[in-house]
């Protein structure tokens, strides 16, 4: 019994939480996240800690509502006053006086462990690129020192070599060897999601890709050839094999099959999609806008050439139809003599040329054997030349005759069909 009675007396020495709430600009640490519950007067302008964000009922933006300790040891609280920095107890009791230029704890040895080049974030500190953990010997000399890239809930990205990187504690406690390399070579995006999620490449012959949590488990296995470099929806991640590519979720389940061409490494509520065979457009549940497919879709400022059933068309962005695929070939018309601003097209039928506006009208009809224009910036200034029958024409933007004549000697660019 008098077992029992020590158990509950311990237990109820830690029967409450630290939560530093924000009180005139700086912070109070409390047993509970409502500060009914202090157990430290003093204030602190920052404290090792994470944000825990709530949203304000009148105006619906969000605010801090209190931060937790990021530290694995709980019962060591690193905070600072008037901008320097000491230790806490798990009571509140001030166990190393607010002196120090830069937060430090101290790992199971009792080696002291100073974080360095840490970021000032609101009330509290995040790593940058120029961060560090460094490790003092008794004397104060520098034993050892890793990189850090990015922190997540006191776990850190960090190398000893700045080559090889991997996941350690703010103790220095190794949770993930350091045998990774950042999904991007230029550091791009190399930081834990919101959800403290990661993918990384190994340093090995074949250098596959995997995705990490902040403890260091592997969730997706280091089987891709790529993954997005940021995890923007864990349940939607950018995914590559083969040169194929496709959807997982962040255990490395396939959602849509690695057989792609062309797909975002983001997904929105409209995307662009491609196989070998076809091309349309998804929205975020993989399914086929508007049951639209097509064989090919070419962009062009605001409107898209579609090719289906082996013919091209025009449509907006939108993907509403302005010219009905009817056409073997659509390409820009030249340029017209005193009006740089007109546009329009040269379109293929039955094997015979003509133009249209960018409306779909027709402005010269389909019954051209050869196209003779060297383009749209064509030298000669004119709207277009054809030719028919060994006679060249030549027309204005309306489509009305201007001139003609032979085509003999003339570069007409005329297309072969068989």
């Amino acid at each position: 019994m008098k077992y029992g009675i020590l158990i509950l007396c311990f237990l109820a020495n830690f029967a409450f939480g630290q939560y530093f709430i924000p009180q005139n600009g700086g912070l109070k640490l409390s047993a509970d996240k409502k500060g009914t519950q202090w157990l430290s007067q003093d204030e602190f302008d920052r404290c090792w800690c994470d944000s825990v964000l709530t949203k304000n009922d009148s105006t619906g933006a969000m605010e801090l509502a209190y931060m937790v300790p990021k530290n694995e040891d709980k019962k060591r609280l690193l905070v600072s006053k008037n901008k320097l920095w000491g230790i806490l107890d798990y009571r509140g009791q001030l166990k190393e006086p607010c002196t120090a230029t830069d937060p430090f704890t101290y790992n199971a040895a009792g080696k002291k462990i100073v974080f360095k080049n840490f970021q000032e974030w609101g009330l509290s500190v995040q790593a940058n690129k120029e961060s560090s953990l460094t490790v003092l010997d008794d004397s104060g000399k520098v034993t050892k020192e890793y990189q850090v890239r990015d922190d997540y809930k006191g776990h850190f990205l960090a190398s000893a070599d700045g080559k090889r990187w991997g996941i350690m504690n703010g103790n220095t406690r190794l949770i993930l060897k350091m045998n990774y390399d950042p999904a991007r070579y230029d550091f791009t995006n190399f930081k834990f999601n919101a959800s403290g999620l990661i993918p990384l490449e190994t340093k090995t012959n074949d250098n596959k890709y995997g995705i990490v949590n902040y403890r260091g488990e592997i969730l997706a296995g280091f089987r891709f050839d790529y993954i997005v470099d940021y995890i923007h929806n864990d349940d939607t991640i950018y995914a590559e094999i083969n040169g194929k590519k496709g959807y997982i979720n962040s255990r490395g389940g396939v959602l849509l099959p690695m057989r792609h061409t062309v797909l975002p490494e983001i997904l929105t509520d409209s995307n662009k999609v491609a196989t070998e065979k076809a091309v349309w457009f998804m929205d975020r549940n993989f399914k086929v806008i508007r049951d639209l497919k097509f064989q090919a879709l070419e962009k062009k400022g605001d409107i898209y050439f579609y090719k289906k059933n082996g013919l091209w068309g025009i449509m907006d962005d939108s993907l509403n139809i302005i010219v009905k695929n009817q056409y073997y070939s659509i390409v820009d018309a030249p340029r017209v003599r005193g009006n740089n601003d007109f546009k329009a097209y040269v379109v293929v039928k039955n094997q015979k040329y003509g133009v249209i506006s960018t409306k779909g009208e027709v402005i010269i009809p389909c019954k051209y054997n050869c196209n003779c224009t060297l383009g749209y910036f064509s030298p000669s200034g004119y709207f277009i030349e054809f030719s028919n029958a060994g006679t060249a024409y030549r027309f204005d933007e309306k489509g009305e005759v201007i001139s003609q004549g032979s085509d003999s000697g003339k570069a007409c660019l005329c297309e072969s069909y068989e």
